[in-house]
């Protein structure tokens, strides 16, 4: 089930960011697209940063506090 999950959110996810990158770097001039880009990476990476600490955090601090009941 989780295999299946994870696939249509691949699927949408990947349907969605091509085309919606796309019209972002239409919209932008050329001489500032590697810019955009490299803009659009970071906030990407840090957004994936952040959300595997919430994560780790909950987890480990859920587990520790269950393990010392």
């Amino acid at each position: 089930m989780l295999i299946v999950v994870l696939g249509l959110a691949g699927v949408g996810l990947g349907s969605f960011q091509v085309p919606n990158m796309s019209f972002v770097m239409a919209s932008i001039p050329r001489s500032q697209q590697g810019v955009a880009g490299g803009m659009t990476q970071m906030v990407r990476t840090a957004g994936l940063v952040a959300g595997l600490a919430l994560w780790n955090t909950a987890f480990f601090g859920f587990r520790d506090r269950r393990s010392k009941n």
